[in-house]
């Protein structure tokens, strides 16, 4: 689709110039090479939302007042690939910040998805169950993992912000 309105712009550009005889295949074979590289860069780009704070290990964390919602990040769901069940702990666990706070299971494998930040469970996103695959197409909404009462904002200075995140998604796939 991106394609042919490339090529149908290009058309109208050059008709627009005076050179009545390009077609749209003629178009099209000019802006193909380009179109494709930019459609490339834009599907290989993974979302780094703002508002949220990031943890090495892909996880993510956006605090409303005392409450945290926890998911993976889009980098993370693109590495694991389709998700098939996700593990989640029980309202009231407490954890700290890097434990074991859930695991999904992919296609490829099964991931622990560790904790940000510490807190207590607080809700657990029940549609996982069903749908897991969520978490692939929505990472930063429906897919969130957990909410947690969070017990030490402190510790959220120690993620990291999108800039940083961003940077570290740059150097991790190099």
């Amino acid at each position: 689709m991106a394609f042919r309105c490339v090529a149908a712009h290009a058309v109208t550009l050059f008709r627009l110039r005076g050179t009545p005889t390009v077609t749209t295949a003629t178009a099209h074979n000019l802006w193909m090479p380009l179109a494709r590289r930019f459609a490339t860069a834009v599907e290989d780009a993974e979302a780094v939302l703002d508002g949220l704070h990031y943890a090495a290990s892909h996880e993510w964390v956006k605090v409303n007042g005392n409450t945290g919602t926890v998911g993976i990040s889009d980098h993370a769901q693109k590495e694991l690939g389709d998700l098939v069940f996700v593990e989640l702990p029980e309202e009231g666990s407490s954890f700290k910040q890097g434990e074991k706070l859930a695991s999904v299971e992919s296609v490829k494998a099964v991931s622990d998805i560790y904790a940000p930040i510490s807190g207590i469970v607080s809700a657990i996103n029940t549609r996982l169950s069903e749908s897991p695959d969520l978490v692939n197409k929505s990472p930063y909404a429906d897919g969130w993992l957990v909410k947690v009462e969070v017990a030490n904002k402190g510790e959220i200075d120690s993620l990291m912000t999108p800039d940083a995140y961003r940077q570290h998604q740059a150097a991790d796939s190099h």
